[in-house]
Formats: C-alpha cells, sequence, structure tokens
C-alpha cells in the first residue's frame, strides 16, 4: 500500500480529512489516541501536517504488512472493523 494514500484515506475515513471531530479542533486528522496516565485521550498537534506525518509514522511502524481488513480489526479495536475498513477502501480506490 501507498502509505501517503492510506494515510490520507483513514484521515478521510476517521474526520474527513481533518474537518469534523479531533481533525478540525485538534488536528488530529486520523483520530489517534494515547493515554497519558492511563486514561485514553486524543493526540493534539499544532498543524495538519503534524498530524499527518504522526498518522504515516504510526502507519508505517505499526501497520506495515497489513491489509486494510486486518488494520481495521486492530485500528478499530475490533469495533465495527467492516465499516471501518470499507470507508478506508473507499476513499484508499478513490486516490488510486
Amino acid at each position: 500500500m501507498d502509505i501517503d494514500i492510506i494515510t490520507r484515506s483513514v484521515a478521510y475515513a476517521e474526520t474527513g480529512n481533518g474537518k469534523k471531530g479531533y481533525g478540525a479542533d485538534r488536528n488530529n486528522i486520523c483520530g489517534i489516541m494515547y493515554w497519558p496516565n492511563g486514561n485514553r485521550a486524543p493526540k493534539s498537534y499544532g498543524t495538519y501536517m503534524d498530524g499527518f506525518n504522526d498518522c504515516s509514522s504510526l502507519l508505517t511502524r505499526k501497520y506495515s504488512g497489513h491489509t486494510i481488513d486486518s488494520m481495521a480489526v486492530v485500528w478499530t479495536g475490533n469495533h465495527n472493523p467492516d465499516t471501518w475498513a470499507s470507508n478506508v477502501k473507499y476513499w484508499y480506490n478513490k486516490q488510486k
């Protein structure tokens, strides 16, 4: 998979490419979470590109070798992975 295309595809699926939710108010275009003090929280970024670059890095480190379907199970915590995968595939195929 092309890392830039998959990053944009996840961004579209998660936040409308930064236009809604955490993408709009935190530049967290991929909805990336972290666990400060053991509590789940969305990460914040200074710019859209900061969020894009962190998402791209995460996808490269943790998901290389995955298909979109297998990535969906891990990314969503197995919470509606088929819907997530369908959305990401739609955006991926649209950009190819």
